[in-house]
């Protein structure tokens, strides 16, 4: 296992962390730590604000790709979405979404960028795991806004992607949606 993994893996876990907490519950020297974390953050794998570390969720699909899908990913993940949609998607539907993304290697850190190059570089909507529609429809509900009373989300086009008062979280066109 490589030492930037073995960092990595335990900025996810902690969520938040400072360098020299995360020091303290590793085998390695706080300067190395540091360099590690730097390392990390250069390759878009955490972030730096004020001194706490925290995972990107690049580096939330490296976790899942060398540790698998636990729940403290699930909880990292549930609060990048925002606004209170993380808390609708259920354990193991993050997890069975992750792994299916963990695929990928995405250029952005940020999860609804992220989100969104994989899936428009992936190819269908239709063919993605329902997992992943409902992970990008809690996003657009997240990062999205009002479209009407019923409605929270982004349109593109006639696709739907957000939150519908009657269908739930949903990627589809939207008979509710009156245009």
């Amino acid at each position: 296992m490589k030492s930037r993994d073995l960092v990595l893996g335990e900025v996810v876990r902690r969520g938040v962390a400072k360098a020299y907490d995360i020091a303290k519950s590793m085998p390695y020297s706080v300067s190395t730590v540091y360099y590690l974390l730097s390392r990390l953050g250069a390759e878009g794998f955490v972030e730096n604000f004020g001194g706490l570390y925290r995972p990107t969720f690049r580096g939330v699909l490296r976790y899942v790709e060398v540790w698998g899908c636990d729940l403290h990913v699930v909880n990292v993940v549930r609060g990048m979405v925002g606004g209170g949609w993380g808390k609708a998607l259920g354990e193991e539907e993050v997890c069975e979404a992750l792994v299916f993304l963990s695929k990928f290697r995405p250029y952005s850190r940020d999860l609804a960028p992220a989100l969104f190059e994989i899936v428009w570089d992936g190819g269908k909507l239709a063919e993605l795991p329902g997992s992943v529609r409902r992970l990008l429809a809690a996003v657009a509900a997240s990062v999205g806004g009002p479209i009407d009373e019923m409605h929270s989300g982004v349109l593109l086009g006639r696709l739907f992607i957000g939150h519908c008062s009657q269908c739930g979280l949903s990627v589809k066109p939207c008979q509710y949606i009156k245009l």
